[in-house]
């Protein structure tokens, strides 16, 4: 509890109460006799001022009107003075006194007697002053003691007595005990009452806040600190409101930062996997021709066959498969310089019609071997803007595909259709359509979607991956189509130059 404010508080309260009990009885003890002390310097004082009232040239009147004084001033009860020659005296005596018993006393004094002296606090060679006390009786029963601090002394030919009740500080200490005691009452109710409210209402924006940093320590800055008090609490509060917004903010940036890292090693990972299957797939097409080459080139060294035509065979073989790895390597070039940006385009105006017929005219002899019919339609004119040698790449294996997917009615359509700003080509051949599960993934390098038909074909299955790369740099949409009959490949060219 005491290392809570609340606690604290009161603690303070009970440390103010103590030094209040403290007060009451440092006072019990003390008072009384500080008081007689300073009384007693009083009737020191006042014995040194009638000094100079008897050893000067003093008048009568200044003499009574001191005494006066003293009565008002010091609460003197009693003033006499007398002259042991002449016999003057001056006096002053209130109801509670007798003169008498001052000449009494006086007379003793004068005579060297003891005198009933409770304590000596100024004792000196011409005056005393002393604390005693007198017994009254008040009735039968009943008696009661008054304490006084007396002054005795002489000057030159005079004797005085004057006498200082001590009644006010005994009423004074008891009503200042008394005092101290309500007041200590007062003090520890109304402090426990201050303290309650203070406490409150100062742990109660604490409690806010220590909600608010249990909030922020789970991360959820929607929390926001609402008192708009001035103190520093209120300075605080406000304060974490803005730690809060920097914090939300900095932890969207973290967020936003780590998922660009999660995308970035994501595209690592599959660069790395791409560049392993890409070496795998490269490995894998250049494996058959190579042994091949290897297998044959041996028989020949070896003479396996000593006729011209054997010979000739293995000879046909070597150079078919050294001329299918040059092509696949020139593709992989290719390919590599488009992916990579390093060839830049030779945009020109042509007329797509032509281009068209002539790689038709290169597949003539494929045409007549495959028994198909071409439909094209040759009598427009399209222009269009782009790099020419490269759409006839991409048309070229746009329809190098098709006869080798042929199949069914063996049909093979070409189409141009005029569009808004762009001519759409697009190359359809009969045939088995694509695996739905494979269509999107024929424009993957190495990508086959029939492998034993791809190889009888001599196809590398980085075709497709060439026309991506040509149609990205051209920024041009492309695509492919599954038809009922067959299969549709597309793209479109622009015709405006922007």
């Amino acid at each position: 509890m005491r290392h809570t404010i609340h606690g604290r508080f009161t603690i303070m309260v009970i440390a103010l109460l103590f030094s209040f009990i403290g007060t009451w009885i440092f006072s019990g003890l003390f008072i009384q006799g500080a008081y007689r002390g300073d009384r007693a310097s009083n009737m020191e004082t006042i014995y040194e001022r009638l000094e100079t009232l008897f050893t000067s040239d003093s008048t009568e009147g200044e003499i009574k009107s001191y005494g006066n004084y003293l009565r008002d001033k010091y609460n003197i009860s009693a003033f006499y003075i007398v002259s042991t020659t002449t016999h003057k005296s001056y006096y002053y005596a209130d109801m509670t006194e007798n003169l008498g018993d001052y000449k009494l006393y006086l007379y003793d004094y004068y005579m060297g007697q003891d005198i009933n002296v409770d304590e000596y606090l100024i004792n000196k060679d011409n005056y005393r002053v002393m604390r005693c006390e007198n017994l009254i009786k008040t009735s039968i029963t009943d008696t009661s003691t008054t304490e006084y601090i007396d002054l005795y002394g002489s000057i030159n030919d005079w004797i005085l007595l004057v006498r200082m009740p001590l009644e006010s500080i005994h009423d004074a200490v008891q009503f200042a005990n008394r005092f101290y005691i309500y007041i200590g009452v007062i003090i520890l109710a109304a402090g426990s009452i201050i303290t309650f409210f203070i406490t409150k209402r100062l742990t109660k924006p604490i409690l806010k806040l220590s909600s608010l940093t249990t909030r922020m320590a789970d991360l959820d800055f929607s929390a926001k600190y609402t008192d708009d008090g001035c103190d520093e609490i209120g300075v605080l509060g406000r304060n974490m409101n803005l730690m809060a917004d920097k914090l939300e903010e900095s932890i969207a940036e973290l967020k936003t930062a780590n998922i660009e890292l999660r995308k970035d090693i994501a595209e690592k990972e599959e660069i790395d996997q791409k560049r392993q299957e890409f070496i795998s797939n490269v490995s894998h097409e250049l494996k058959t021709p190579i042994a091949l080459i290897q297998g044959y080139a041996e028989g020949l060294k070896e003479d396996v066959n000593d006729d011209k035509d054997s010979r000739d065979f293995y000879c046909d073989v070597i150079m078919d498969e050294s001329y299918k790895m040059n092509k696949i390597v020139r593709m992989l070039l290719s390919l590599n310089q488009l992916e990579a940006g390093g060839e830049h385009l030779d945009l020109t105006r042509f007329n797509i019609v032509p281009l068209i017929q002539g790689i038709l005219e290169s597949f003539k002899m494929k045409i007549e071997q495959n028994q198909a019919r071409v439909i094209f339609d040759q009598s427009n004119t399209y222009y269009v803007w782009a790099d020419e040698f490269r759409i006839e790449e991409v048309m070229t294996n746009f329809i190098s595909n098709a006869f080798n997917h042929l199949d069914g009615e063996r049909v093979i359509d070409i189409k141009l259709l005029q569009l808004e700003g762009s001519v759409r080509i697009s190359v359809f051949n009969t045939g088995a359509p694509i695996p739905k599960e494979d269509i999107d993934k024929i424009w993957e390098k190495f990508y086959k979607v029939d492998k034993a038909r791809t190889r009888e074909y001599g196809g590398s299955g980085i075709g497709l991956s060439i026309v991506k790369a040509i149609m990205n740099q051209h920024g041009q949409p492309f695509g492919v189509v599954n038809h009922l009959n067959g299969v549709e490949f597309w793209l479109e060219l622009d015709t405006n130059v922007d």
